[in-house]
């Protein structure tokens, strides 16, 4: 059986790939009920994919929008379940299990917010850092 978000985030990776408008798509990804993404994404594999294309979906999609490199992974442009996240909350509070940035992912920050929390992965992959960077 697919899994509808999964499958919901692969089609805006193409998309944005594609260099077509993702604004229908972004606003399924705004109405999803927390609790339904929990749910649906039950396994760290699972999440690892979705919040995988998602980052890449917004990096391409934030790039060329903003024209400043240096507030691409800053702003906060990825409207998911009524939370608005930036592409250092994906990477550092969701697929690195709230880290600190600049604790070399050592250190836990707790200051993340619920929503980043219940979407984290339940055990980090460190390899996830170069799949992110590998877009750039």
């Amino acid at each position: 059986m697919k899994n509808h978000f999964i499958a919901l985030s692969e089609e805006i990776l193409i998309s944005s790939q594609a260099g077509e408008d993702t604004t229908s798509l972004r606003q399924q990804l705004f109405y999803i009920r927390q609790s339904k993404l929990e749910k649906s994404l039950y396994a760290d594999d699972l999440k690892k994919v979705f919040w995988i294309n998602i980052y890449h979906a917004f990096y391409i999609i934030i790039s060329n929008e903003t024209k400043e490199s240096y507030r691409i992974l800053k702003v906060k442009r990825i409207k998911i379940s009524r939370a608005v996240l930036s592409l250092d909350y994906i990477e550092h509070g969701i697929l690195r299990k709230y880290k600190f940035k600049m604790g070399y992912g050592y250190f836990t920050n707790p200051f993340y917010s619920s929503f980043i929390k219940s979407a984290a992965v339940e055990k980090v992959d460190y390899k996830i850092h170069f799949a992110l960077r590998s877009i750039k």
